[in-house]
């Protein structure tokens, strides 16, 4: 037996004991009450941005998530953002919620959002990258994915003066530890100006026993 051996048996005992005994995973929760121009409502965090934007965020479970497309009548024969069997893939999604009480037009596109778990930046699904999971990865056909659009921000969304707008924004593979995250947006525009917001939440550890 070589040297290696010990530490390598070793290596695997601990390994087996952490999955007997459950691996911690980081859950994300909204932020303690804060002071605006956050506001804390439940599950919902708001933030005004230029005076009169009022962008709010809800992290969707599975449940909420399907009943939201329902509503939107973006039904995809059940949760498409289901992960896959394999764990290929799984997506984190937040229902964005845009209130334009402004006198100008307001333009964002996915890529002003990000997902910062610690320091490293993760961006949502964007049309291209939905299409490619979807009619690709999913086999959906057009229609399916054209329901499933219905109901998510993949593209740039206007809100003319005094409209609202909402969708699901989608994170494919965020880590499953980390111990800080926030949503963050930049160049948000609010006629000809860019406008940015950080949401921060709180995040706390979980055991979860593997089966």
């Amino acid at each position: 037996m070589s040297r290696k051996d010990p530490i390598l048996c070793l290596a695997m005992a601990v390994l087996l004991a952490a999955c007997c005994l459950g691996a911690k995973v980081s859950r994300i929760l909204p932020p303690e009450e804060m002071a605006p121009p956050l506001r804390v409502d439940g599950d919902r965090v708001a933030v005004i941005v230029g005076g009169g934007l009022e962008i709010s965020l809800e992290l969707l479970e599975a449940a909420e998530r399907v009943a939201f497309l329902k509503e939107r009548q973006a039904d995809a024969g059940g949760d498409p953002f289901a992960p896959h069997p394999t764990g290929l893939f799984r997506f984190t999604t937040f229902r964005l919620d845009l209130a334009n009480r402004t006198r100008h037009e307001v333009n964002l596109h996915p890529a002003n959002l990000r997902a910062v778990t610690d320091a490293t930046p993760h961006f949502p699904l964007e049309y291209t990258a939905a299409y490619e999971h979807f009619i690709s990865r999913r086999r959906f056909d057009e229609a399916l994915f054209e329901a499933v659009s219905r109901g998510a921000f993949f593209d740039n969304v206007v809100v003319k003066p005094g409209g609202r707008a909402s969708g699901l924004i989608a994170f494919r593979n965020l880590p499953e530890r980390f111990k800080k995250f926030q949503i963050l947006g930049s160049n948000v525009l609010i006629g000809t100006e860019g406008r940015s917001f950080v949401i921060p939440y709180r995040v706390v550890q979980e055991k979860v026993p593997r089966k």
